[in-house]
C-alpha cells in the first residue's frame, strides 16, 4: 500500500459492543485494506500510510487528510454533491454565482478526463489549462451568501487538488473507489450493528480485506484463502 502511486481512502462509523469506532478503507486496484480504530483523526492514515509515503491520495475534504505528506486530489464528487445539497434546500444559494460556476467547472473537468484518449495532447491540453484558469476564476469570487463564501474558501485552501487528475492519466477526479469498498463493510454493520470485541473488528478487518483484494486481482476467493492457510500452516504449524 505505501508504494502505491495512487490511494483512495475513506471512513466511516463502526461500532463494537455498542461504542463508537471508525472504519478506514484503503484501496487502489490491486488492493483494499480495512482498519478500524476508535480514531478519526490524522494520525490514523498517518500511522498506516506513513510519514514517507509519496504518492497520492484521493480524499473527500475531511482535515484529517491534511496531515499526510504526498499529493492529494480532492473528490470532486463530493463537491458536486454538497452544492446540490445546498441549493435544494436554499435557493439563494442556488441563484448565487458560485453555485453556478462551481457546479458547472466540477461536471466539466469530470467529463475532460473521460475524453484523455479521444482527443490529441494539443486538443486536452488547451482544455485542461482553460479548466485551470476558469477555477482561478472561482477562486478569487467574493460571495455574500454565507455556504458560498464557505465554499469559496474551500476552494482556495485545495486549489491545487482540484485538478491533479487532469494531468495524470491514471488518477481519477472522485474517490467513488474507497466508497465502493465501504458499501458491503456498511451493510454488514447494518444488519449485525457491527462486533462484539475489538479482537472480533481486528479479525474481521483482516479477513473483509484478504477476500477483497484476492476478488480484485481475480484469485477467486476460496483458492486465495485456502492457499494462506496452507502456507501459514506449512511455515507456523497448527
Amino acid at each position: 500500500m505505501r508504494a502505491s502511486p495512487h490511494v483512495h481512502v475513506d471512513e466511516t462509523g463502526w461500532r463494537i459492543d455498542g461504542r463508537n469506532f471508525w472504519l478506514w478503507a484503503f484501496t487502489d486496484p490491486t488492493f483494499t485494506l480495512y482498519h478500524i480504530d476508535e480514531s478519526r483523526g490524522g494520525k490514523v492514515p498517518l500511522k498506516l500510510l506513513g510519514e514517507a509515503f509519496d504518492g497520492t491520495i484521493i480524499a473527500d475534504f475531511y482535515s484529517a487528510y491534511d496531515r499526510l505528506g504526498g499529493n492529494k486530489q480532492r473528490c470532486l464528487t463530493h463537491l458536486l454533491r454538497e452544492v446540490k445539497e445546498l441549493s435544494e434546500a436554499d435557493t439563494s444559494f442556488a441563484n448565487s454565482p458560485l453555485s453556478r460556476k462551481l457546479s458547472r467547472w466540477c461536471k466539466e473537468a469530470l467529463r475532460l478526463k473521460k475524453q484523455w484518449d479521444e482527443l490529441d495532447d494539443a486538443q486536452y491540453e488547451m482544455k485542461a489549462s482553460r479548466l485551470e484558469d476558469r477555477l482561478d476564476e472561482i477562486a478569487r469570487l467574493e460571495p455574500d451568501h454565507p455556504d458560498a463564501k464557505r465554499l469559496c474558501q474551500r476552494v482556495r485552501r485545495y486549489r491545487d487538488e482540484l485538478t491533479r487528475f487532469l494531468w495524470d492519466e491514471k488518477l481519477e477526479g472522485t474517490n467513488n473507489a474507497a466508497e465502493r469498498a465501504l458499501r458491503p463493510a456498511v451493510v454488514m454493520r447494518k444488519i449485525t450493528g457491527g462486533n462484539r470485541s475489538e479482537a472480533g473488528a481486528a479479525a474481521w478487518a483482516k479477513l473483509a480485506s484478504l477476500i477483497r483484494t484476492a476478488d480484485q486481482r481475480g484469485l477467486g476467493v476460496y483458492d486465495a484463502t485456502q492457499k494462506l492457510i496452507t502456507e501459514y500452516w506449512a511455515a507456523a504449524g497448527r
